[in-house]
Parts: structure tokens; sequence; C-alpha cells
């Protein structure tokens, strides 16, 4: 059921990423890189939603909810080493644009 919503979840981000292009009429001489940039960035964060967001926001409600153990209220289909590795790969990311956020930062003139 995830896979599915992973799948579904990145086609539609890969179609709104490049309708969006398309009506901004934005131009680009590497029109392939373009393409497996949009496509990269839409399937992971399609990935990052159904495999980490959604069942981490699921077992914290069920959680705060119902009490027990956390392993009692995971997504069906979801498994914790899952749910860790989307943690870990989402922490990455974090870290990774706040830290080009910071050099963006430095490097601009006023």
């Amino acid at each position: 059921m995830l896979l599915v919503g992973d799948l579904v979840l990145g086609l539609v981000l890969i179609a709104l990423a490049l309708f969006v292009r398309a009506r901004r009429r934005i131009r680009s001489s590497d029109k392939l890189g373009v393409i497996v940039t949009i496509m990269l960035t839409s399937f992971g964060l399609a990935v990052l939603m159904f495999e980490g967001l959604l069942p981490g926001l699921w077992m914290i409600a069920g959680y705060a909810l119902y009490g027990g153990t956390l392993e009692d209220h995971l997504l069906p289909g979801a498994s914790v080493g899952n749910l860790l590795r989307a943690l870990a790969l989402g922490l990455v990311v974090s870290a990774a644009a706040a830290i080009r956020a910071y050099a963006l930062l430095l490097r601009r003139r006023r």
C-alpha cells in the first residue's frame, strides 16, 4: 500500500513540477539534467512522506490517544526500521539544507 502511494505521489509531483516550469516558461540548456533532477527530487519527497511522515504521524497520534507501546500503533505495512531510516534520511536532508542556506547567506553581497 505504501509503495503505491510512493509511486502515485512521485508521478503527481513530477507532473506538477513540469507544469509549473512550462507555465513560468523556464528554459534550460540542459533539459535532460533538469528532468532527472525533477524525477529524483519528486520521488525522494514522495518516499520521505509515505515512508516517514505518514507512518510517524500515525504512530504519534495513536500513541497519544491510546497509550501502550509505539510498535502497537504503526501503520499497517510500516516497520520501525523503515521509519528510523526515513527519520535518519530526513535529518541528513535537513542538515544539508541548513548548511546550504547558511553558505548562500555568507555568499550574498548587499
